[in-house]
């Protein structure tokens, strides 16, 4: 297996029986890592991921919850841009990814990279100035195909261009895939909430997603200390010491208490960060 690429950080996941023993059983076998970006994970599925963090031992860095807007791909159709004086519509453009990237509130290590791919193969729409060139305001359609970074740069706001700029995405998607439109909002994103409301998005009831970012918690640094961490290769003796396949490196002795007790022949450090642990027979 290939290394994961850096802009590979996002982990999307469902079923359709909304049972919970399947989904459970796929996610532990998941190479935690390195973390991940979980990204909307419906509300029927929410503690099943609580569940999993606490068992796995993860660390949960930040948590957002959102709300579910949706348009039909025949009232989009019906939308009437109109492009303010002064302005004009187009795509957005590679050269504009690192500011999209800077400016997005879901950005990430990695989501430089995902941006560029979502500007050269999902749809999107920027509105520039015409005597400038300057780019003012975009939205992308994401990978899970919700509509998102949604933007007007600061000395922009205030003028209604958000909302030229998701309606015009919004008929063109329609018009050209012929797809309904959906857009996840932060529940605390009134403004965003507002553009929708005004191009007649409706609000589906009961339907909430959550984004979450979690990461291995830190290991102590010193010469004798306790964790447990999953990683992509599966030592046969891994399970004697832990219910999860680790690796252990460097390492005089391991302990069988749980979790495992490792001695170290070079003691880890706080530069070494979040470190995998293998298991290696001496």
């Amino acid at each position: 297996m290939g290394k994961r690429q850096i802009h590979r950080y996002q982990l999307f996941f469902s079923n359709l029986s909304k049972q919970k023993t399947e989904l459970e059983l796929a996610l532990k076998l998941l190479d935690w890592s390195k973390g991940f970006k979980v990204s909307a994970i419906h509300e029927t599925h929410h503690y099943i991921y609580k569940d999993l963090v606490a068992e796995l031992n993860l660390q949960m860095d930040r948590e957002m919850s959102t709300i579910m807007y949706s348009l039909t791909c025949e009232e989009a159709e019906k939308l009437e841009i109109i492009c303010p004086e002064g302005y004009y519509l187009d795509k957005v453009r590679q050269e504009h990814a690192d500011l999209i990237n800077n400016l997005w509130s879901a950005r990430h290590p990695g989501s430089l990279k995902l941006v560029e791919m979502l500007i050269t193969y999902n749809t999107n729409v920027g509105l520039y100035e015409k005597e400038s060139g300057l780019l003012c305001a975009w939205c992308l359609r994401l990978q899970s195909g919700f509509l998102g970074a949604l933007e007007v740069i600061q000395s922009h706001q205030r003028r209604g261009f958000g909302l030229v700029v998701a309606a015009a995405i919004s008929k063109a998607i329609a018009t050209d895939l012929k797809q309904d439109i959906t857009a996840l909002v932060n529940m605390n994103n009134n403004a965003a909430c507002r553009v929708f409301e005004k191009l007649n998005f409706k609000l589906i009831r009961g339907e909430h997603y959550n984004w979450l970012k979690v990461d291995l918690i830190d290991f102590m640094c010193s010469n004798r200390f306790s964790g447990v961490a999953l990683n992509l290769d599966t030592a046969a003796s891994a399970g004697q010491y832990t219910n999860f396949p680790v690796i252990v490196k460097d390492c005089l002795a391991i302990g069988k208490q749980s979790p495992p007790c490792i001695l170290w022949s070079q003691p880890p450090t706080a530069s070494m960060g979040k470190r995998q642990i293998v298991i290696t027979s001496n």
